[in-house]
């Protein structure tokens, strides 16, 4: 935020009146409510050099008024007041800019670490998609899980996401009613399957409930290969939804792009 694009006064990425616009927004009662929650218990890391003193501990106070985020703060020459300031404001302070840098690194790849460690050790609540599916179709549940998990989004797949030994019906139901999308992965196994009882079935169901009290899309259908979606046994309440279809596992690249793209529009 602080950085020089050239020599002189004016040459600065954010001169210090966009600074003091923004700090006033932040102060009143039109402060970004989006930003705000983004920020709790995040850090925040200030860059750059040769603006004021004061100007920069008035955009730290204002930015920690509520307590949004904590901080990061590295100079060569830091001020020593400055770095009582920040201390009194739990920043982490360096007067060696690498150490700052090597802190984030530490830091970043112990929170890559836990979060592979702990992504899928209990069910996880207010995902964005829920994939349900018949275990004969568990190669496109797989493929789409990885896809969609590429793209960004946050997939309870039972696979990983079920507990050994817990109520799984329990965690089922209320993934989905949790869960921002429901998408049910249905091919031609499902009329194979028509009259053997699946689970399934419940899940579609707790979905059909959910998707009644929704104002939005929330089942997006994927059919898989050449099933027929419409006319076939999958219950009429879940036909009205448009369903996108993969002819094949090899297109479910492109298919998981268009779920994430049918979610992005809503």
């Amino acid at each position: 935020m602080f950085g020089r694009l050239g020599e002189g006064v004016d040459k600065f990425v954010l001169t210090d009146s966009d600074m003091l616009k923004f700090c006033a927004s932040w102060l009143s009662e039109d402060r970004p409510k989006n930003l705000c929650n983004k920020l709790r218990d995040k850090y925040l890391l200030m860059l750059g050099n040769n603006y004021s003193d004061w100007l920069f501990r008035f955009i730290w106070y204002s930015m920690r008024k509520d307590n949004m985020g904590r901080g990061m703060l590295a100079s060569e020459s830091l001020d020593e007041s400055l770095i009582n300031f920040m201390t009194r404001n739990a920043a982490f302070t360096k007067k060696d800019p690498a150490a700052v840098v090597r802190q984030i690194q530490s830091r970043l790849a112990k929170k890559l670490e836990q979060y592979e460690n702990d992504k899928f050790k209990k069910p996880e609540e207010n995902i964005d998609i829920f994939i349900s599916y018949s275990r004969s179709d568990s190669e496109a549940a797989e493929a789409l899980y990885s896809e969609l998990t590429k793209l960004g989004k946050r997939v309870w797949y039972d696979r990983y996401n079920l507990t050994s030994g817990g109520a799984f019906m329990d965690e089922i139901h209320k993934a989905i009613r949790t869960a921002k999308y429901f998408v049910p992965v249905l091919s031609a196994n499902i009329e194979r399957e028509k009259r053997d009882p699946h689970v399934y079935r419940n899940e579609w169901d707790w979905a059909m409930e959910v998707a009644v009290s929704m104002g939005r899309t929330y089942i997006i259908p994927l059919t898989v290969g050449d099933f027929e979606f419409y006319g076939s046994s999958v219950p009429d309440r879940m036909q009205r939804h448009n369903a996108i279809s993969c002819p094949a596992i090899d297109d479910m690249p492109e298919a998981a792009k268009k779920i994430v793209h049918a979610i992005n529009k809503e």
